[in-house]
């Protein structure tokens, strides 16, 4: 129950900061590669904070190529997402 509040929770924000995004590339006011990295910035900062919160964090750098890969293409599908939801009406 309470992951379906969350799920819930997460995606009205989503779609308030996509709606309000929009608004602002379509008056010239926000660029979408500034959309697309307050998009990051905010989930980072989500999961840094629990993270801090919680006080337990474990990196291996065994991941590491994983994490670069898989951050190459988080980044291409942010920007590729704004982009549609900047063009989509």
């Amino acid at each position: 129950m309470f992951g379906l509040i969350l799920t819930s929770l997460g995606a009205a924000f989503e779609e308030i900061a996509v709606s309000i995004g929009k608004k602002k590339a379509r008056e010239k006011k926000e660029t979408i590669y500034a959309m697309a990295f307050l998009f990051l910035f905010w989930g980072t900062f989500w999961f840094l904070a629990v993270i801090l919160y919680k006080w337990s964090f474990a990196f291996s750098l065994a991941s590491l190529p994983t994490f670069s890969v898989r951050f190459v293409l988080e980044v291409v599908q942010v920007y590729i997402s704004m982009k549609a939801f900047v063009l989509a009406e």
